[in-house]
């Protein structure tokens, strides 16, 4: 069973793939090689599976929250979205102690970004494909839109910087005209999104993706 990489989590909860540890707070436990991370705040965060035949499916959502209550972290490694409020049962989502809502996409498991304006708000895709072969994007919207451009900026320059020396980058050199257009594409995402209605969509020029896990048992 596929589950969305968006979920309510315990606190003091380990790593179990797909999510992120929580410490005694219920915050994203960091590690040395997350570095210095920036953080930057988002209106809404979904979770959406992207089908076959076009179609998709929003399997993670929390309505009913304060503007700009959601975190996203970017860090030397990953991407990590953190909320904390949770879903309950019944009624709205609640801030309950012992308990949050977070997420998290390493670097290597990121396949591309995406950002549209959505009735003059902008969005930003985080995407990665799953075991089962399901793209799969943690989904972003805020009405401020500079907040958004520096958070798309330090994500996309974060992940560049981590390809790079992990020696997963296209070599511009070596290019085939196919992997040569992904790159320049690459290359011109900060001056590029949010510039006008249209979406710009990347792929990140890496020789490989990792997948992420259908379940916390994979």
């Amino acid at each position: 069973m596929r589950v969305p990489i968006v979920g309510q989590m315990d606190a003091n909860s380990a790593e179990i793939r797909p999510f992120p540890a929580l410490d005694a707070a219920a915050r994203v436990t960091l590690t040395a090689n997350d570095g210095q991370p920036a953080i930057f705040q988002a209106d809404s965060v979904e979770c959406r599976d992207f089908l076959a035949g076009g179609r998709s499916d929003i399997c993670f959502w929390l309505d009913g929250i304060p503007a700009k209550s959601w975190s996203a972290v970017v860090t030397d490694q990953r991407f990590i979205v953190h909320n904390t409020y949770s879903k309950g049962l019944i009624g709205k989502p609640k801030e309950k102690p012992g308990k949050a809502t977070a997420g998290h996409l390493y670097f290597g498991s990121i396949s591309n970004l995406s950002a549209f304006l959505h009735n003059g708000t902008p969005v930003l895709l985080v995407c990665c494909i799953r075991q089962d072969g399901t793209r799969t994007a943690i989904t972003l919207k805020s009405s401020d839109i500079e907040s958004m451009k520096r958070l798309a900026y330090e994500l996309h320059d974060r992940i560049d910087k981590w390809i790079v020396a992990q020696g997963r980058k296209f070599d511009e050199a070596s290019a085939d005209e196919k992997r040569l257009s992904v790159l320049q594409k690459w290359n011109k995402f900060n001056s590029s999104v949010w510039t006008g209605d249209k979406e710009y969509s990347v792929f990140v020029p890496c020789n490989s993706w990792d997948q992420v896990a259908d379940s916390r048992l994979s």
